[in-house]
Order: structure tokens, then sequence, then C-alpha cells
């Protein structure tokens, strides 16, 4: 799923998603390299976040657009909020 971190700074495609403490780590495809994606005020706001993310993956990361007869695939991406 594309998430952009919480500082703006980081924009991937990550397979995993790890809370730690009040942290959200993303793992990539890139070895076993993580990313901070945000850091929360508390571990269950940090959950909340996650229950965000799952909830959009059920929804979908995808969609098709169909303009002039032409259809186009858009990805969503998640943007880690910013409390």
């Amino acid at each position: 799923m594309w998430i952009r971190s919480k500082n703006k700074r980081c924009l991937g495609d990550y397979k995993e998603l790890v809370v730690v403490s009040k942290s959200i780590y993303g793992y990539s495809n890139c070895g076993d390299d993580n990313t901070v994606l945000g850091e929360y005020e508390t571990e269950e706001r940090a959950l909340e976040v996650m229950e965000q993310i799952e909830q959009r993956l059920i929804h979908g990361c995808e969609h098709d657009d169909m303009t002039a007869n032409r259809r186009t695939q858009k990805k969503f991406v998640f943007r880690m909020p910013e409390r």
C-alpha cells in the first residue's frame, strides 16, 4: 500500500506495517530496512491510525477511471494523520 509519512518526507509502497509503542513502522521490499511513518502521543492513537489503514485496505487501494473511452488505473495514497 502506498503511504506518505507523517513528516511528508517518505512516500513508499509498504508491504508490512508494525506498531511499536507509539510509532508506526513500514517495511518495503527493499530488504530489512524500515521507515518510521508516524509517531503519536499514545500507543492507543497509533493503533487507531493502524485501524484507519486497515479500513482503507478493506475498501480497496486502487480504482479505475473512465474518461473519453479511456481507462486509467489510479492508486490511493494513504496520508498519515498529523495527530
